[in-house]
Parts: C-alpha cells; sequence; structure tokens
C-alpha cells in the first residue's frame, strides 16, 4: 500500500544535488551482507529503506530472501518523490510481500517521534507504523546540509545537534538509529570519507557510541556510481541500553582500489566486478575489465580517539605503521607548520595569465603582481615551471610590523581602478566584509613575510608525492599546501621533503591513513602530512639523508632515488 505525507520535498532534493540510485549488483550485494548478519529469522521481519527512490534496495533485499521466508516480511520504503516511490509499488508489488510505502520526508516523519517535527503533518493524512523494524537498508542522501538552503539547513541543525558542515547522511544517520530496534542492524552505503577524514570525526564517534560494527567495505575507485563519491558499506548492529556488546566479534574491514604502480596482471585472478572480487573472500590482485585491483581485508581497528581515523590495514600492515612511528623521534606538524595555499574565492579576478593584455592605466603595479605556483606546475623536486612562466595573482595585502594587512589602495592607483572594475563581483562575497575584511582582499591570503623563506610546495591531489623545493618567494595557490622554514634551518626542510616523497613514506600515507582516490590520486591534506613521522634531525643518517636531497633538487635520477628510499628505510627500520 502506499501512503501520502506531504511534507516538503527535501529527500529527493538531495538526490538531484548529489545522491544517487544505488546500482543493482550493489543492492544485491549489501542485501546479501545484512541477511548473512541476521542471528535468528523472526517471525515478522520489518525491513525499512528511510530514502527508498525506485525501490531498487528493497527490492535486492527481497530477492536474497528464500521464497519460505518470504512471508514474514514487512516491507517499509519512504520516499518524497511520487514518482519513484510508484515504481519502487510496482518492483515490490512483483514479489508479493506485505509493503508500506509512504510518500514523505524521512526526516519529519513520526518514526522520529522523540522530536519536534519539522513540518506539520496533517492528522487526516496516513502515516507509517511506529512500529521500529529489525533492519534498515539505505544509500541516504550525500548533500552538504548548505546546499539544501541556509534555513533547513538550520532546522536539521538544530533537530539533530549538527555543528560545522556536516553532510546530510549524518542526519539521516541519526534518524535511522532512533528509528531502528534495539540490536537491528544497519545497512548503509555512504561515503568512504568519514573513515579518514577530520570532518569525519563525528560520524566516527557516533556509530563507535551506538553500533557493534560487524563489518566496513571500502569500495575505494571501483566506480560503481557515476559521481565522484567514493562509496563504503557498513554493516553493524545497534547497541542495547546496556551498552557494547563485549561478545560481538571484532570488525572487519575490506577495502578495493585500482593498483596503478606495477600491476601485476600476469598473476591476477579474473573477476566479473570488484563485488564479486570481494564475495571471493580472499586476499589479492583481481582483473577486471582490463584494469588490476587489490582487495585486502582484516581487522578493523577503530580509535578511543575518535579524531583519529579508522585504520584499515592488516595485522602485518599494522605491525609496519607501528614500526615506523616507534622509530620516529618527531612529526612534521612539531617542528613546522603546514599551511594550505591561497584561496581567493574570486580566481577570475585575483589571478591570470594576460595581465599586460588588460588597458595601461588598469595594469595593477608590478609590487603587486606575484608569481603563484599551482598544482600543474608541482614537480617531484623542483617546479616544472618557475618565474615568468607562472600565472601572477594580485595580492593585495602587504606584512607590517609582523602583522599582515590590506594595502592601501591609494598607493597603487592602476590596482585600484582594476579592482574597482569589479568590485560588484568582489562585494558579492559578503562573507569577507561580514567578518570585517576590505572588500578587495583574498580570502585566504596567509602571511606575506613567509612567502620569502625556502620552503617546500605540493599539491593537494597526486598520484605521487611531488614536494617540491622552492626559494623564488613565489606564492602557491589553495589547490596545494606548503611548509616554510627560516634560513637557519634549511637542512630540517630538506630531511622533510626527502622522507615525504620516499616510498617508505608513500607505503606509510596509504597504511595509515587510507585516503585514495579514483586512479591511484591520494590526498596530501595539512591533515595527514603533518602527522608524518620523521628520524633525528641530528643523527648520521638524518644527514645523509638531507646529503641526497640536495643532490635530487640538483639534479634528479633514478639511482639518487633508490639511494633516498634506501635510507629512509633505514632510518625507520623497516624494509622497503
Amino acid at each position: 500500500m502506499v501512503f501520502a505525507i506531504h511534507s516538503g520535498a527535501t529527500a529527493s532534493e538531495a538526490k538531484r544535488t548529489g545522491a544517487h540510485f544505488t546500482p543493482p549488483a550493489l543492492a544485491d550485494f549489501v542485501a546479501s551482507r545484512l541477511i548473512s548478519a541476521l542471528e535468528k529469522w523472526p517471525a515478522v521481519l520489518r525491513v525499512l529503506d528511510p530514502s527508498c527512490g525506485d525501490g531498487e534496495l528493497l527490492r535486492a533485499f527481497v530477492a536474497q530472501v528464500t521464497p519460505k521466508h518470504r512471508g514474514s516480511l514487512h516491507m517499509v520504503g519512504i520516499e518524497d518523490n511520487a514518482a519513484a516511490l510508484a515504481v519502487a509499488n510496482k518492483r515490490l508489488n512483483a514479489f508479493n510481500v506485505t509493503t508500506e510505502l509512504v510518500e514523505a520526508d524521512f526526516l519529519s516523519t513520526p518514526y522520529d517521534v522523540a522530536r519536534p517535527q519539522l513540518d506539520l503533518l496533517a492528522a487526516a493524512v496516513p502515516t507509517p507504523s511506529l512500529v521500529k523494524p529489525q533492519i534498515i537498508i539505505a544509500n541516504p542522501p550525500y548533500v552538504r546540509t548548505q546546499i539544501l538552503g541556509a534555513q533547513r539547513a538550520q532546522q536539521l541543525a538544530q533537530k539533530y545537534n549538527l555543528r560545522g558542515r556536516v553532510d546530510l547522511y549524518y542526519a539521516f544517520l541519526i534518524a535511522m538509529t532512533e528509528a531502528l530496534e534495539e540490536r537491528g542492524l544497519l545497512g548503509v552505503i555512504t561515503s568512504n570519507r568519514f573513515l579518514t577524514t577530520r570532518s569525519g570525526e563525528s560520524v566516527r564517534q557516533f556509530l563507535d557510541e551506538n553500533y557493534d560494527l560487524i563489518e566496513v567495505i571500502d569500495l575505494g575507485d571501483t566506480k560503481l556510481f557515476s559521481a565522484a563519491v567514493l562509496p563504503a558499506i557498513i554493516v553493524a548492529r545497534k547497541r542495547t541500553r546496556r551498552g557494547r556488546d563485549v561478545a560481538s566479534a571484532p570488525p572487519t574491514f575490506t577495502r578495493v582500489y585500482e593498483v596503478m604502480e606495477a600491476a601485476p596482471a600476469a598473476t591476477a585472478w579474473p573477476a566479473s566486478s570488484a563485488l564479486s572480487a570481494i564475495g571471493e573472500r580472499r586476499d589479492g590482485h583481481y582483473s577486471i575489465d582490463g584494469r588490476i585491483f587489490e582487495v585486502t581485508s582484516g581487522k578493523l581497528a577503530v580509535s578511543g580517539d575518535h579524531r583519529e581515523p579508522w585504520r584499515l590495514a592488516t595485522q602485518d600492515q599494522a605491525a609496519w605503521v607501528d614500526l615506523v612511528e616507534r622509530a620516529a623521534t618527531t612529526r612534521i606538524g612539531d617542528v613546522a607548520k603546514v599551511r594550505v595555499g591561497i584561496k581567493t574565492t574570486a580566481d577570475k579576478i585575483f589571478i591570470r595569465s594576460d595581465w599586460t593584455d588588460l588597458d595601461p592605466g588598469m595594469q595593477p603595479e608590478a609590487e603587486l603582481l606575484r608569481p603563484l605556483f599551482t598544482h600543474f606546475d608541482a614537480d617531484r623536486w623542483r617546479a616544472g615551471k618557475s618565474g615568468r612562466d607562472l600565472l601572477q595573482i594580485l595580492y593585495p595585502h602587504e606584512s607590517v610590523n609582523g602583522k599582515r594587512q590590506p594595502v592601501d589602495l591609494a598607493r597603487y592607483p592602476r590596482a585600484a581602478r582594476y579592482l574597482e572594475s569589479q568590485r560588484d563581483a568582489l562585494e558579492g562575497r559578503s562573507y569577507v566584509t561580514e567578518a570585517g575584511r576590505k572588500w578587495y582582499e583574498i580570502w585566504v591570503p596567509q602571511d606575506p613575510a613567509a612567502w620569502a623563506l625556502p620552503k617546500i610546495v605540493f599539491p593537494d591531489i597526486s598520484v605521487e608525492p611531488k614536494f617540491f623545493f622552492d626559494e623564488s618567494a613565489a606564492l602557491v595557490n589553495g589547490d596545494c599546501y606548503w611548509i616554510a622554514i627560516d634560513d637557519t634551518r634549511v637542512d630540517l626542510l630538506l630531511l622533510i621533503q626527502g622522507v615525504a616523497n620516499s616510498s617508505v613514506m608513500t607505503r606509510y600515507h596509504d597504511l595509515a591513513f587510507n585516503n585514495k582516490l579514483y586512479s591511484g590520486r591520494r590526498r596530501y591534506i595539512s591533515q595527514y602530512i603533518q602527522r608524518y613521522p620523521i628520524p633525528d634531525p641530528s643523527s648520521k643518517i638524518a644527514k645523509d639523508i638531507v646529503k641526497i636531497v640536495r643532490s635530487l633538487n640538483d639534479q634528479p635520477t633514478a639511482a639518487g632515488e633508490e639511494k633516498l628510499n634506501r635510507l629512509v628505510a633505514a632510518a625507520f627500520g623497516v624494509a622497503l
């Protein structure tokens, strides 16, 4: 049967602005994992999908159930898109199971009886029954709350006690948990970002405090969705009010990523898909549609400190990481600050390659135009471009008595005329002026005095580490990060560069942070780089590393990089 509760579109809007309906193979996979986690088959099994779309996940669940058990199923789907719900109804009717489909926004349904409703529900309109489901299977919308509009975002933030830039799926996760029966099973598809990013701390904490995790599957760059979101699957059992089930087995993980470096195609097992490779339940390399993927599994390490990422590493891999960390005397963040580059929030105005094509009266003064590194210029030891070949940024900031401040445009009449011609667009960045800043300022300008120091620059996304050394005083764009150190500690900077560019640290990065993107690309952001371990800078081996880094900065060679890798491995007491 289909009920209608008209409470304002949000879930379907979310699907149009970022979420995607579930591919059939993935729906079948999640349903099978949930069914295998059932402790016993009840007389009535209520299964809820709170954002069911066209019913793919509910269809998959019913299809995975043996005919003798289908009579006990009570399938509940909530969706605010009437057309999609009609498709779901037709698909489930084909199985002749008890079905309850509700046209509504799950975040405003009476399942959430403990909270005030965001929208008034007409008393005459039928509502879903309030019996808690034993299973929730879901692919909730993955959309930043700000995309929904300020009012809706504020409502959700107040209702679910959300803080900061939180995705809509977190609100769904809270609401699903409140709807789920104690000891009930949750099978949810979401972005894998929560596993390792700082912004995922609240999600990691919520899951750890409310569920006994059964398994986490990081589907990495398998491209199961057309979107850029890399998916993960969580299967977990909701805790009772008594808390953690001490008898529960430790949670497991499985991760699947494409192998880009020296992929062992000759020894890879053939597989029809990444999901079928996972179903083999054996670690190794798989050949899938001409690409090589590595499947790794083991015990999931959930840190008691929710600021720490969850570690998806085998026992041997975890032991290797521990060796590196025990051999280190400090971390990069203890001796240097990892900064993000400039964020203008108006790049077309501030960053150009054609400043000299402007009318001479509007060409900014030379002292305000600075060369700018972007990720296109990054290379492993030195920048791929320099000087006149770089883009130039109009940089209206200076350092006075050690403090950053905007320049006085009266001193720069040509720059002033140019900026005035762009004033409407610049003043459109209301958050700049609301923060007490001048309308022509760059949003994140960084410390002008620091640009002239020796620095390492590296792109935020790259297949391989590209930490290059710079002494040109060029600025760094927001698609890169940089580390600057005063002239008296250049050797420390070179040590950091050598360790960061080594194959040892690449492996550490992958095992400690699990943050690969599509096609082998890694995230190199301050959250990770500041945690890189480094050996004792005063040790002989550290000085040998600095020496080889100097030669690589002058003339990169394969032999030099091989020597560097051996030195870094020896410094941490690990094998290459």
